[in-house]
């Protein structure tokens, strides 16, 4: 048996079926806040942030989630599936919105 486990790829699982004790499950923690939640998504907060404004580094962006209450550290995800759509890009002056996504603001502005 010892050298089984001593073989690369061989996992050792020890099966306690006799323990009384209840366990917490993995990342519990009570002291933790609960997620928010927004009626805006992200990626349309960074376009309302980004419009008609010039060009701003992603610390700046940061900074503008974190006044309205959301997580700074979300914003990473949220420009990348921006950029991927086409709907950001970046230069060496920050983030700005692609003229794709200002005429997509534009025409939504003209409906309402």
């Amino acid at each position: 048996m010892r050298r089984i486990n001593a073989l690369p790829g061989v996992v050792t699982i020890h099966m306690d079926f006799d323990a009384k004790k209840a366990r917490k499950p993995n990342g519990h923690n009570p002291d933790r806040k609960p997620p928010s939640r927004f009626d805006v998504p992200g990626e349309v907060a960074i376009a309302s942030i980004l419009n008609g404004k010039p060009p701003m580094t992603s610390k700046q962006l940061a900074d503008a989630f974190a006044a309205q209450g959301r997580s700074p550290k979300s914003i990473s995800s949220c420009l990348h599936k921006m950029r991927i759509g086409g709907q950001i890009s970046s230069g060496p002056d920050g983030y700005s919105l692609t003229k794709k996504m200002r005429d997509r603001l534009r025409s939504r502005k003209h409906k309402q």
